[in-house]
């Protein structure tokens, strides 16, 4: 799974959950990055919604560094990835080792139109 979410395989994405149990699938690597966290870095909105569908309890997961998939999008100002993990209840309060939010990282990297979107859902 991790290598098809690398590649962009949207197709690939959809046989191996059609065929296997998506809850091993979701599993963390050896640093605690799940196949979500791969599909923002690599801003592939279209497996991010294929691996919301099918594992929704995976989008609060932490890395070894406490980074969630919000705070990965948050940092890199992927302002649609953002306002679909807020809308799949991605947790704006989870703070990673340093002690940031996805909020401070938006902010940090002036990525306005997320902040605002992040704002705007703290209210």
């Amino acid at each position: 799974l991790m290598y098809a979410v690398d590649k962009g395989h949207i197709e690939v994405v959809k046989t191996i959950f059609k065929y296997n149990d998506f809850h091993v699938l979701c599993l963390p690597n050896k640093v605690g990055e799940t196949p979500l966290m791969r599909a923002v870095e690599r801003n592939n909105i279209e497996i991010v919604k294929i691996l919301l569908w099918h594992n929704k309890d995976g989008v609060n997961k932490q890395d070894k560094l406490g980074e969630t998939a919000l705070m990965i999008a948050a940092e890199n100002g992927i302002s649609e990835i953002v306002s679909l993990l807020l809308y799949h209840n991605a947790d704006i309060q989870l703070k990673n080792h340093e002690g940031k939010t996805a909020l401070d990282l938006a902010k940090e990297n002036n990525h306005l139109e997320v902040v605002k979107l992040l704002n705007k859902d703290s209210l």
